[in-house]
């Protein structure tokens, strides 16, 4: 049993790590809580059927169009939406209400065109999977969590070795100050926008293939991924995936002993418990501290 709740967190936080570095992303950036990269995170599992089960086309050349689908989303809700209303003197509140309110939008237009039922990416012969001390975990999980360690690292590596990197801190350091010295702020913001929207598409493409996808699966793997983001600022791309873990792991063994309507309970408990103990002022998001 113990194998097998691992192996299950392992999946669930590949699963989710994408989003969660991807809301972290917006966070460091602009300070926003972006509601928007749960449609996005729909975006990417919906637009990967599309174009495997009704359209044909082979999932090595979906995989992109998914994670474009997310990319394009997060562009259009800050070209449109956020960068408006910034110009409008809206405070951070009524970004977050709007962000909300993309994510029903879109998700009930997901419901109009494809209805309610859960959607499977993958289709063929159900296989026990790899044993291991006693667990199973299936050659698709095993390519979500391959998927996922490497997406981290390719981030991480961009994020403290690249110019782009080293901007993108700038930008979330002091955007005015970016300006001043002839970094486009703005753009750069659009860019963080993208990589987070392509971020949470990639986290949905690995729902699709693993759990299968519905239009309200998205706020679920969203509010992981916020406290993940909360929990794990402090240290960069790799401290939002240990946070994921964290999470995905008190997630599997807490309802070992209880039900499983108490995982959500669970995810909110940690972030509590980490908001009561953590030092005073707490850590500075990791962006703005290496910038």
């Amino acid at each position: 049993m113990f194998w097998q709740l691992l192996l299950n967190a392992f999946v669930a936080a590949s699963i989710a790590v994408p989003l969660a570095i991807g809301c972290a992303v917006v966070y460091w950036t602009v300070g926003l809580f972006d509601f928007s990269l749960g449609a996005s995170f729909v975006a990417g599992g919906y637009c990967s059927f599309v174009l495997v089960r009704l359209i044909g086309v082979p999932f090595f050349l979906a995989l992109p169009g998914g994670i474009a689908a997310g990319a394009i989303l997060g562009i259009l809700a800050r070209a449109f939406v956020y960068r408006p209303l910034t110009r409008r003197g809206s405070n951070p509140l009524l970004l977050l209400l709007a962000s909300l309110g993309i994510y029903i939008a879109f998700q009930n237009t997901l419901s109009l065109v494809f209805g309610d039922a859960t959607k499977s990416l993958l289709s063929g012969p159900v296989q026990a999977g790899y044993d291991i001390h006693g667990g199973r975990i299936t050659c698709i999980q095993l390519v979500t969590v391959s998927g996922s360690i490497c997406f981290v690292i390719v981030l991480a590596l961009l994020q403290n070795l690249t110019k782009s990197g080293k901007i993108l801190r700038a930008v979330a350091n002091d955007s005015t100050l970016a300006d001043i010295v002839g970094i486009p702020a703005n753009r750069w913001i659009l860019i963080a926008h993208a990589i987070a929207g392509g971020a949470a598409g990639l986290s949905g493409i690995f729902a699709a293939m693993t759990v299968d996808i519905s239009p309200t699966i998205g706020m679920g793997f969203f509010m992981i991924a916020t406290v993940a983001a909360v929990v794990g600022s402090s240290g960069g791309v790799g401290g939002v995936a240990l946070g994921v873990l964290l999470i995905a792991c008190a997630g599997q063994f807490g309802v070992w002993k209880l039900s499983s309507q108490w995982q959500g309970s669970i995810t909110f408990a940690i972030l509590l418990v980490f908001m009561l103990l953590r030092s005073q002022g707490g850590a500075q998001p990791a962006l703005r501290s290496q910038a």
